[in-house]
């Protein structure tokens, strides 16, 4: 699938759904490239659970404490392009449920602590902090074991046992 079929295809789907803060090049950025690797399009089934990471934590954390801008940095990845980037063999980014994210004026701190506290659903969730953004991913809506939290390397080490949140 091309870059434009599947902006055209996984656009279409989004705005029927009411999704306006998310756009498909952000959930898959067709033909962007890393050493070796091409990222290319997710099957249209994991569409899916994109809908559902959108609809559940990535639209919840945009609104909570006032509305900001929530940035991607990565959201679905193909196997060879999850390789090349160092992601997980299992890694829930390759089914289109896992983004690492952030959130204008927030530290990923904040993020992580807001997400493992106040969440309503955050049983369901795996949320990894690192020092510049914030792994969030639905694991437990998609059948995966839930709830998961860790550390990437240079973060803080057991951020999700502290109660107030960090600015």
């Amino acid at each position: 699938m091309t870059q434009e079929e599947w902006r055209a295809g996984a656009g279409f789907f989004l705005e029927a759904h009411g999704v306006v803060n998310f756009t498909a090049e952000e959930i898959c950025p067709v033909g962007k490239t890393h050493k070796t690797a091409t990222l290319y399009a997710p099957p249209p089934e994991f569409i899916l659970n994109s809908l559902k990471l959108i609809e559940g934590p990535l639209d919840w954390i945009r609104w909570y404490e006032g509305s900001a801008p929530v940035g991607v940095n990565s959201w679905f990845r193909s196997e060879a392009y999850n390789r090349s980037v160092g992601g997980g063999k299992n890694s829930i980014h390759l089914t289109g449920g896992a983004a690492d994210i952030t959130k204008r004026r927030w530290t990923p701190l904040r993020i992580a602590l807001a997400f493992a506290h106040d969440y309503p659903m955050a049983e369901q969730l795996g949320i990894g902090l690192y020092p510049t953004f914030v792994h969030v991913d639905i694991r437990g809506m998609i059948g995966r074991r839930a709830p998961a939290r860790w550390t990437g390397k240079g973060a803080e080490k057991n951020w999700w046992k502290k109660m107030d949140l960090v600015a």
